[in-house]
């Protein structure tokens, strides 16, 4: 009975007729002069019933979360500042019962990545949030450090989460989302989320796949091939993966990374997985059919190794400077590899097509504060070259070029890069026209 009334209670506020933010102003002024805001009145109640629940709380974590966190993300000041503290009482009842409050931090996670991914939650909300759970915190025998850290992880959920559904889908936005998504695979990382981590994997190497990336996307899917032992453990269902043994969630997973290398032409990244799994086929499980189709698979690698055939890449440093960036672009640099046979003028219109507000800057010296701290968006692309890191058996047996030549511009961590250098009085003029020669050369 009490878990269908908060459930009813919550459908009633989050009902789309009573959203009164999608009406005209004078439409909305005319409701609430008529009938008030009935979204609050509602949502006090829930609080009132919460509250008289008492020691009783605790039978109600994790399962009323998700209902709770749609209430709270209703655009009500009101509504919110009177309801976020439930969340409080949730942890502290789940600590006081269990000594931690796991089941809270679990669902509270995935339910907020969930709503706020899928269009709701803003700045306020974020805001709001972080200060009425840390004011509850502190000072609380039991809550007053881990709680805290808690709430500024949530925080820094919020925050990335509202950059990545303000960038928005579409092949002009896929560069942004991909960083997005990115930062948020590398914060759940951080804070030991596995499951949400992988969430994110899946997603990543959707990016990089409708972007054409296969080597990339053949890596990201290994994210989470390492996470995995050649053990008979049960999985569960999660996406995109079925239930399924962990044994049998790594092998499928590492067969999908070797024909993203294929299509990629990482053959060396390819052979690699096909000896993992060979290795399992022969020892483990005696499954010599899939063994001779790993080693012919293998085979085939090398023949295309020797047979060369591969582009060189083009790679760049491009620095995003000047405040109209998001935060997660604003005044940093990244490298780029370009795609198979793109040229840098190719590589530049691409950007700039995913960039419409931005210029593209004529000079590669670092930029100042004029740039710096300007409203505008500019862009500044450079040319690097990869400093490669050929393996020293290859090294010393005197390898053939076919082989050598992807460390060349592979599993690179060192890029160079030259600009004009200047004796004397800097000229501006001259400094414009040896860079534009530069690029000009490139292409």
């Amino acid at each position: 009975v009490w878990i269908a009334f908060f459930q009813l209670s919550v459908t009633f506020i989050t009902q789309w007729p009573l959203q009164l933010e999608n009406f005209s102003s004078a439409k909305r002024a005319k409701i609430l002069d008529k009938y008030g805001d009935i979204r609050t009145v509602m949502a006090f109640q829930v609080l009132s019933m919460w509250q008289s629940l008492d020691e009783h709380q605790v039978k109600f974590v994790p399962l009323l979360i998700g209902p709770f966190v749609s209430m709270t993300l209703v655009p009500q000041s009101d509504l919110r500042k009177a309801t976020l503290p439930i969340f409080f009482d949730m942890m502290e009842a789940e600590m006081n019962a269990h000594g931690s409050f796991k089941q809270v931090e679990d669902a509270l996670f995935n339910h907020l990545d969930e709503q706020v991914s899928g269009g709701h939650g803003d700045e306020e909300y974020k805001e709001l949030l972080s200060k009425v759970l840390i004011e509850k915190c502190q000072g609380h025998p039991s809550l007053n450090d881990n709680g805290i850290l808690f709430v500024e992880s949530l925080t820094g959920l919020l925050e990335r989460l509202l950059h990545y559904r303000a960038v928005g889908h579409g092949e002009g936005n896929r560069f942004k989302r991909t960083v997005c998504t990115v930062n948020l695979l590398n914060f759940y990382r951080e804070i030991g989320r596995p499951q949400m981590y992988i969430r994110y994997i899946d997603k990543l190497c959707e990016l990089h796949l409708e972007a054409g990336s296969f080597a990339e996307a053949g890596f990201t899917v290994l994210l989470h091939a390492d996470m995995l032992e050649w053990r008979d453990t049960a999985l569960g269902p999660q996406g995109r993966h079925p239930a399924e043994r962990e044994r049998q969630r790594k092998e499928r997973l590492l067969k999908e990374a070797i024909s993203h290398f294929d299509k990629g032409k990482v053959w060396e990244q390819g052979i690699r997985l096909c000896k993992q799994l060979a290795e399992q086929y022969e020892t483990e499980l005696f499954d010599y059919r899939q063994l001779s189709q790993t080693l012919q698979t293998q085979a085939v690698f090398y023949d295309q190794i020797t047979s060369g055939g591969r582009a060189e890449p083009i790679y760049c440093a491009v620095g995003f400077f000047g405040l109209g960036w998001p935060p997660f672009l604003k005044n940093k640099r990244y490298i780029f590899r370009g795609l198979e046979l793109e040229r840098l003028s190719a590589f530049n219109e691409r950007l700039l097509s995913q960039c419409p507000q931005a210029q593209l800057m004529t000079s590669l010296n670092p930029p100042g504060d004029d740039i710096l701290q300007s409203d505008g968006q500019h862009l500044q692309v450079c040319s690097v070259s990869p400093v490669p890191e050929v393996p020293e058996v290859f090294q010393r047996k005197n390898a053939t070029e076919q082989i050598t030549q992807y460390y060349k511009f592979n599993e690179v961590k060192t890029f160079t890069f030259s600009r004009p250098f200047h004796r004397g009085k800097k000229d501006k003029e001259l400094e414009f026209k040896v860079n534009m020669m530069a690029v000009s050369l490139l292409l």
